[in-house]
């Protein structure tokens, strides 16, 4: 039977990409019809509505909302929004074991489902939005507890988001099922530009319907007089005037704004939906500061069908259930440290591909957005103290992985730190191989298995770290002169331009070094206290120096021809490595470093003041996330 009913589905599908809308809702009749004459399971049919009182609600825009209610009118009030393409009864199985429970039931249908029609021939979130709120509104529905399933659950999301007094009303949220936005993840991508040419096409084409239609006809515990229901629901659907809606679930998200809903919910899915897979649910809990996860073992999408009794017991025991800690064997936990203003990302846009890669690998997320500087270290190094997770990860530029590096080295380690790189070098995210332009992978990395221990460089009397390098002298003010819009236009080729600058003129000075008590007087232009080999993509100063040998190498560069000094920049971008000629290494921990002249200062390719400066090695102060089988 399965077999069959899919067929049908995917030739409905095909029919409507092929012809029209219309010819699709006749198709789907056509799906229905197959379901109930192939089927052999059991002859179970939808249960009816429970005994109650039907309202019409008038809309501003001439438009009317169907509602209906049932059940004690003193009793806990419970409200149930459907999904894209069914109508109230839906919730029937539900509806029912709620009214014998002793709730007071209100069921809603939105406008383009059903019978409903919308005369300016579209339906919207904004216009559904405003639904839910004339029914909380006109009913005066207060400490309501609100059950919404798929695009329900969408839309009450949205509700909460563009109107937050809304949550006034709520004593919660049970969302089954559903997603904040985003529907078009998983499309093939060869398609997804000729899915943007209209509504239709995008309906049409979009492989997360294809999968919604076949949930509908899964069969998965459904008889086929259910399975026909279902699809005969599917078909009365107006889906030509749903279309703008189908557009909103694609580009409209609510992804990396849920923090803003403060209301206790519980988020329930069904591990073999192939609709709005489990990720999608993960990636709102991990978003939703009193959000709770739960999933039914070998559910689809259709859990107020498939499950009813589980979602009747969630709803009747949520205020023990919103509070009860999910049982999960060692699950990790993280706190993501998220700069929204370094580089040119999307914070939101960042914020949600990390949560939706932490959630595929079972990590609880919280997610704080950093205000200035200091920050980061600042709640890097509580959670650290405390112990409270397992993970870090840092979502900015350089200067935002250090800030957390520090916090974590502050409290003498404990979490792993992962880094997702969205600044302009993202220069450690390059040497230790993290992917820097795609954040989910990035999240991928940091969630996965690979670790490993990293030194830090600490400047004793400033109080600050570093993970690179810190260096004085000519390297400082090439760094300084290859300014963000320089390189921005010529990418490593500014180091070039600003070594010309410095060519002429430049002279050794007496530098006085200091290394593990020991002291050294020399004369060079320029000081390398290193931590790693590579810099970055192209700069490989030596091979053999690596971020966790527990070794300060220090590097004195001598004074050679304005031709050798050029190669320093030019071996950046031509030969792949650092060109420094006439190099004295040195090895140590401690280094105080000082000269007859003040050099400036560079700290992981940030300009930082002058010498004299003291750096101690800090050996295997953190461990870093990075890809498995890189090291």
């Amino acid at each position: 039977m399965l077999g069959q009913i899919r067929a049908a589905v995917d030739r409905a599908v095909l029919e409507t990409t092929q012809v029209s809308l219309a010819a699709a809702t006749r198709a789907f009749r056509q799906a229905a019809s197959v379901a109930s004459s192939v089927g052999d399971g059991p002859s179970e049919e939808l249960p009816d509505r429970p005994d109650g009182e039907r309202r019409v609600l008038e809309r501003p825009d001439g438009t009317t909302v169907r509602v209906h209610l049932a059940g004690d009118p003193d009793g806990p009030a419970v409200l149930l929004t459907h999904g894209y393409g069914l109508t109230s009864s839906s919730w029937n199985p539900v509806a029912t074991r709620l009214v014998d429970a002793g709730a007071r039931v209100v069921t809603l249908d939105w406008r383009g489902h059903g019978n409903i029609g919308d005369d300016d021939g579209q339906v919207t979130t904004t216009e559904l939005v405003g639904d839910l709120r004339a029914v909380l509104e006109e009913l005066d529905l207060t400490d309501v507890l609100v059950v919404a399933h798929s695009t329900g659950g969408y839309v009450t999301m949205a509700t909460l988001v563009e109107h937050p007094e809304v949550a006034e009303r709520l004593r919660g949220l049970v969302l089954v099922a559903t997603l904040a936005g985003e529907l078009l993840d998983g499309a093939p991508q060869e398609e997804l530009q000729l899915l943007r040419t209209s509504f239709p096409a995008r309906l049409l084409r979009n492989r997360s319907l294809r999968f919604l239609l076949e949930g509908f006809a899964q069969g998965i515990e459904l008889s086929s007089a259910v399975s026909q229901e279902l699809l005969e629901e599917f078909a009365q659907a107006d889906h030509g005037v749903l279309a703008t809606l189908l557009h909103d679930l694609a580009d409209r998200s609510y992804y990396g704004r849920l923090h803003e809903i403060e209301v206790p919910a519980i988020v329930v899915c069904g591990t073999e939906d192939r609709t709005t897979p489990p990720a999608h649910a993960r990636a709102i809990v991990d978003e939703l500061p009193a959000g709770r996860l739960v999933t039914v073992d070998g559910a689809s999408h259709l859990l107020n069908w498939q499950r009813p009794e589980r979602i009747a017991e969630l709803v009747t025991g949520f205020d023990e259930e919103a509070v009860a800690v999910e049982e999960v064997a060692e699950q990790r936990s993280a706190l993501v440290i998220l700069n929204p203003a370094s580089g040119d990302h999307e914070a939101d846009d960042t914020q949600h591909a990390i949560t939706l890669a932490l959630g595929e690998a079972d990590v609880t997320v919280d997610v704080r957005r950093t205000e200035g500087e200091g920050d980061a270290r600042r709640w890097a190094a509580e959670v650290a103290g405390d112990g409270s997770v397992d993970l870090v990860v840092a979502a900015g530029g350089d200067g935002t992985v250090r800030e957390v590096l520090a916090g974590v080295a502050d409290a003498g380690g404990g979490p792993t730190v992962g880094i997702v790189p969205t600044g302009t070098a993202n220069l450690l995210a390059r040497a230790l191989g993290v992917p820097v332009d795609d954040p989910q992978a990035a999240a991928e990395v940091a969630a996965g298995s690979g670790v490993r221990p990293l030194d830090l460089l600490y400047l004793v009397d400033r109080d600050e770290h570093a993970a690179l390098m810190v260096d004085a002298g000519f390297d400082a003010r090439l760094v300084r002169d290859a300014s963000r819009q320089l390189k921005n236009v010529l990418g490593a080729l500014a180091y070039v331009v600003a070594g010309l600058r410095h060519t002429v003129g430049l002279r050794d000075r007496e530098l006085e070094l200091e290394l593990d008590g020991q002291t050294h007087t020399v004369r060079g232009h320029s000081v390398l206290c290193l931590n790693v080999g590579r810099i970055g993509d192209t700069v490989v100063v030596d091979e053999e120096i690596e971020p966790d040998d527990g070794q300060l190498h220090v590097g004195v560069v001598q004074r050679s021809t304005p031709w050798h000094v050029l190669l320093t920049a030019a071996g950046m971008v031509a030969l792949g490595r650092d060109a420094h000629p006439n190099v004295e290494w040195l090895r140590g921990t401690r280094l105080r470093l000082d000269g007859d002249e003040a050099l400036q200062l560079q700290v992981d390719g940030d300009p930082a003041g002058e010498t004299p400066v003291d750096v101690e090695l800090l050996a295997s102060a953190v461990e870093v996330s990075v890809p498995t089988g890189s090291w």
